[in-house]
């Protein structure tokens, strides 16, 4: 047996062996231990009760170390189980606690050099086949020695021993491993993940304001696009706005000529000049109407969208084309359904699409050369959140092959159209969130149909 390196030069060996089954062991101590007398108090705790040996241990003096042996059987004559009374005896200690086996290892002792079972058997395993391969024994390895020097990690820690310090080749375990030792592959896998997740999410944040840029620029390509097209209806219709200014302007002329006459009838008659000069004012304002709603319409500003009163929106959008329906002898019906909750959206958009579809519906008529030519604008609630305005038309119809291409952009049956009323009209009501369709009557013409979203109080 060899005294442990690690052990200082001075020190009190507690030697702990008492009814021991290996007496072999024991006399080897005892031998060993005799020639370190004259240098190291030696004290043999065998002659103690377990609880007596566990409170020695915690009174040793400065400078200990235990040398755990066995204890099958304390002097009361208990039996116990070595390795559990060895557990103690570490736990309670104030100093370190070595031993002769590893089987101790782990469970409280430093280590030293052990006596390994595994280690011989491995040893003699080899040994056995080498000689059943035929190999001299006399070229075999020295096999007498199965100890190997081994240390329990933790128990340096507790009891402050430099590694360094360690017979070279020492094994040391229960090393308590670094997170990153323990975790490696876990920390690897976790980091490529959040640096996959980040480098993703950059690249959507990226794609995200591309998409942010894109949507803009193409909201401002369709706004100047529904500009354009209501410039070219404006010029379409031309003939009909002046139509529609001469009147108040004839009126507001009338007026004025009649008001000079009875200012200068002697006597003058004040009371028919001023009905006059009511006359001059009420056309002008009927003037001033007309010139605001087609400013309105051709004013370019962005998209505005608010609260609106759908019956509003179609007497302003009749208006613009009543002159050109009457010139081809067309009636131009209004109507809605009673107490029709406000609609939420742009009013030059909307106006812009219901003008579009009534001007294709006196198109429509004309070309059918109906003398009797009826166009119906209502608006009803068909759905909770949503109101329909229809335009329905006595004309020539449409075809159900143009069905799945009458909206498509540049599509047209006219050879002066261009093919953009109708696209323009379904992306603005799409954009609003709603839809533009359109039917055949079962009887004659077409009805086109469009949804806008009723307004709601978080609209605002």
């Amino acid at each position: 047996m060899q005294i442990p390196k690690t052990l200082k030069k001075y020190f009190i060996l507690s030697l702990i062996a008492a009814a021991s089954f290996w007496p072999a062991a024991d006399i080897l101590a005892l031998e060993t231990l005799a020639g370190f007398e004259d240098r190291y108090a030696i004290h043999y705790l065998d002659d103690y009760s377990k609880q007596e040996l566990l409170l020695k241990v915690t009174q040793l003096p400065k400078n200990s170390a235990i040398l755990f042996i066995s204890l099958f059987r304390d002097v009361n004559g208990q039996s116990f189980v070595p390795r559990d009374v060895m557990t103690e005896v570490s736990q309670k200690a104030n100093a370190p606690t070595f031993g002769m086996v590893d089987t101790y290892l782990g469970y409280g002792i430093v280590g030293g050099d052990l006596l390994s079972a595994g280690y011989q058997g491995r040893k003699y395993a080899q040994i056995g086949k080498k000689v059943l391969n035929g190999e001299p024994l006399t070229t075999l390895q020295d096999m007498e020695n199965g100890n190997q020097t081994i240390f329990d990690w933790r128990q340096l820690k507790r009891w402050s021993i430099d590694e360094d310090s360690l017979p070279a080749g020492s094994i040391v375990r229960y090393r308590e491993l670094s997170i990153w030792e323990e975790y490696q592959w876990e920390i690897v896998a976790i980091s490529v993940i959040i640096f996959t997740q980040a480098f993703a999410l950059m690249g959507l944040l990226i794609q995200h304001r591309c998409r942010r840029r894109a949507e803009k620029e193409a909201q401002k390509l369709r706004d100047e696009r529904a500009h354009i097209s209501r410039v070219l209806a404006m010029g379409e219709i031309a003939a009909s706005l002046a139509h529609e200014l001469n009147q108040p302007l004839s009126a507001i002329r009338s007026y004025a000529q009649a008001g000079l006459r009875f200012l200068k009838n002697d006597p003058a008659e004040p009371d028919e000049t001023s009905k006059a000069l009511e006359g001059i004012i009420a056309g002008n304002r009927r003037a001033e109407e007309v010139i605001q709603r087609i400013r309105m319409t051709l004013k370019k500003e962005p998209v505005k969208r608010s609260r609106l009163d759908v019956q509003d929106i179609i007497d302003e959008a009749i208006v613009l084309v009543r002159s050109i329906a009457r010139e081809q002898n067309i009636s131009l019906k209004s109507g809605a359904v009673a107490d029709l909750p406000p609609v939420f959206g742009d009013r030059v958009q909307l106006q812009q699409v219901l003008f579009n579809l009534i001007i294709n519906a006196i198109e429509a008529i004309s070309d059918e050369n109906n003398a009797l030519g009826e166009i119906i604008v209502l608006a009803l609630r068909e759905k909770p959140d949503m109101l329909t305005i229809s335009v329905r038309d006595n004309g020539v119809g449409i075809d159900e092959k143009q069905g799945d291409i009458l909206f498509d952009a540049f599509y047209t049956s006219k050879p002066e159209g261009m093919g953009m009323g109708l696209s323009i009209s379904r992306s603005i009501i799409e954009e609003h969130g709603g839809q533009l369709w359109t039917t055949r009557n079962p009887d004659k013409g077409s009805t086109f149909f469009f949804s806008v979203p009723i307004y709601k109080e978080h609209n605002k």
